[in-house]
């Protein structure tokens, strides 16, 4: 998809790009912007890591697809109305707005927090749409199982060595060993079904536990031991966005360290 924001002040700019870049870390999106700005304000005010800021291109796109339309907060079609969008105009100089359909979210008064609004539509509550209500608890084995997930995030299923590596590890005081011994995949033009079998033995090499790990899609149920008792944790892996949710309002996501310039 490609972002389009026309004119924009510091503060306007820095408020639409922070929304963009935490709903999305500027995965799968092209982000254009013209107009005159100081760039060092818009990176304070948006929290953008510089690395991340270099991405936005400082022109108008070369041509606008077809499905193009422009947030107004004065629209009679609302964001939730259109299925295909290639390409939103945030335009603050009213340049473009009689070019293309207008569409609007909560109809803010202010621009920017109107954009804001279409974004959250866009990115955010639809991801979470597609989230279902994961049966979990955070806790210091599903924060782990989270953050070792994240390894995953550009492959199209989980490795059945490395995910018995992980389980190995949530137990290395209890002595438990895990073994994952076969996995079945399922595939159609709708989802990816994956079941990997699971088997936990004590010290003494004997088995007190079997289970599947089960991969739908990105939704991957986790057998863990707790005490005696067997819990099935469920993830969900956000591939665009880079992260792992543990709940649908808590998750893991990729941290990236930044060395900032001296004059920054």
């Amino acid at each position: 998809m490609i972002i389009f924001i026309n004119d924009p002040k510091e503060f306007e700019l820095a408020t639409i790009l922070r929304t963009l870049y935490y709903s999305t870390k500027f995965q799968n999106i092209k982000i254009y912007v013209k107009g005159s700005f100081r760039d060092i304000d818009v990176i304070r005010y948006s929290r953008v890591p510089l690395k991340d800021y270099t991405f936005v291109i400082k022109k108008e796109p070369e041509r606008f697809p077809k499905n193009t339309y422009v947030i107004d907060p004065h629209a009679n079609k609302d964001i939730s109305e259109i299925k295909n969008i290639e390409c939103l105009i945030i335009d603050f100089s009213d340049e473009y707005k009689e070019n293309f359909e207008k569409v609007k979210s909560l109809g803010l008064p202010f621009l920017h927090y109107e954009a804001v609004a279409v974004l959250y539509e866009l990115f955010i509550k639809k991801l979470k749409q597609e989230i279902q209500e994961l049966n979990n608890k955070i806790d210091k084995i599903s924060i782990y199982l989270a953050k070792k997930l994240l390894e995953f995030v550009d492959q199209e299923f989980i490795d059945m060595k490395k995910i018995q590596y992980i389980l190995q590890h949530i137990y290395p005081e209890k002595k438990i060993l895990v073994q994952v011994d076969r996995q079945i995949l399922k595939k159609d033009l709708e989802k990816i079904l994956i079941e990997y079998f699971v088997t936990f033995y004590n010290k003494n090499m004997e088995r007190i536990a079997e289970s599947k790990i089960i991969q739908i899609n990105n939704l991957i149920k986790i057998p863990v031991l707790v005490g005696k008792n067997l819990e099935i944790r469920d993830f969900f892996i956000d591939k665009s966005r880079r992260r792992v949710y543990i709940t649908k309002d808590f998750w893991i996501e990729e941290s990236k360290e930044i060395s900032l310039p001296s004059w920054f």
